[in-house]
């Protein structure tokens, strides 16, 4: 299984999973230009992508859905959000994929279990996709205060590292960001100990690869997360947007 990470943060998130023959993208938070861009870097051209998953309905997430819809990728999303209308103009009904918390829905050759995450008070989904072919299961989760799914017998895990506690102190120390503002973060978003206790409690025997998403430029220091997951795993880790 290979991850090709487009975009991670709030300007935007997109990532790119092939397994075998097979592509598919998780989120859709680029622009239609950026993600069009993107993709041409890679070589890859979006009739090869049958399936986008998102997570939620923030904009750094679904922002070009209607674009992949019309051209022919099926598009998954949380079944309270198309519910509630937030996607009826941009996506085409034959393409939509209405998910459901713990429910298996099936695409091609993925099977895709969505489970709950905590974030702003909206339904946010995160996956567990397992490609048949391969036999190969990836774990991802973000935009989250914490996890309760605890994944087994997963080969790739892509989880957010939003923050690390000391610096935002600091940024209140400061004075360039507000308690409220902080206490916000830490409600809606993954910090490295978060995440650092939810992987002590996952069994990573079978995990050859973790990915490090959605760290904030401010709030976070990439070489200092990659070294203290190493340490705690002992499995090759990687900034997703570094």
């Amino acid at each position: 299984m290979k991850i090709i990470p487009l975009s991670s943060g709030s300007h935007g998130n997109s990532y790119v999973v092939k397994a075998g023959e097979d592509t598919i993208l998780l989120e859709a938070g680029l622009s239609q230009g950026d993600l069009k861009h993107s993709l041409w870097d890679y070589d890859i051209n979006v009739k090869d992508i049958e399936l986008c998953l998102v997570s939620h309905s923030h904009q750094d997430h679904f922002k070009s859905v209607e674009w992949l819809s019309n051209r022919g990728v099926k598009v998954g999303l949380p079944s309270s959000a198309v519910e509630k209308g937030l996607f009826k103009r941009l996506i085409r009904k034959d393409r939509l994929i209405e998910l459901e918390p713990y429910k298996t829905a099936k695409q091609g050759n993925w099977y895709v279990k969505p489970f709950e995450l905590e974030h702003d008070g909206i339904e946010n989904l995160g996956f567990l996709l397992l490609h048949a072919p391969t036999d190969e299961r990836l774990f991802y989760a973000t935009d989250t205060a914490f996890i309760k799914e605890v994944p087994q017998n997963v080969d790739v895990m892509m989880i957010e590292i939003n923050f690390q506690k000391k610096y935002l102190e600091e940024s209140v120390k400061e004075g360039t960001m507000s308690r409220e503002n902080m206490r916000r973060i830490m409600r809606s978003h993954m910090s490295l100990q978060t995440t650092l206790d939810f992987l002590k409690a996952c069994d990573l025997s079978k995990t050859k690869q973790i990915y490090a998403l959605h760290l904030s430029g401010r709030n976070s220091n990439a070489e200092e997360i990659r070294e203290a997951i190493q340490e705690e795993t002992g499995k090759p880790v990687y900034i997703a947007g570094r």
